[in-house]
């Protein structure tokens, strides 16, 4: 039911959510972010490597152009599902992104990670 209800979630321009059915248009309340990452998978190493998640309603996807990790709302990565949804990454998601973390730039103090030939900053020193 749950994974139902994901799949009829939408996120308006103006930044409101609604369940969507071809005869119903009903607005939800979303607190955070509407999903949360609860696997990483890594393929590759550096920069050249694909970070693959997955949500706890079984959405997948690879971080890169279309689908950025973000940790400028509030100090916690999301990384974007769809359509301008996003998924918290979950502590132990979190932990492991931490582990991945690399300075872009030597001495530039920028720190983030690299996934679908993109670098995301998470975070700065």
């Amino acid at each position: 039911m749950v994974k139902f209800f994901a799949s009829l979630l939408r996120r308006e321009e103006s930044g409101e959510f609604f369940l969507i059915t071809p005869h119903v248009k009903y607005p939800v309340k979303v607190d955070d972010a509407p999903f949360l990452a609860v696997e990483l998978r890594r393929r590759g190493r550096g920069r050249e490597q694909d970070l693959l998640f997955r949500t706890s309603v079984d959405d997948v996807v690879c971080a890169g152009a279309d689908h950025p990790i973000s940790a400028a709302n509030s100090g916690v990565p999301e990384i974007e599902i769809r359509d301008g949804l996003w998924a918290k990454v979950s502590r132990a998601v979190w932990f492991e992104l931490a582990g991945l973390l690399v300075e872009q730039e030597e001495g530039a103090g920028i720190w983030g990670v690299y996934s679908g030939g993109q670098f995301f900053d998470l975070g700065q020193t």
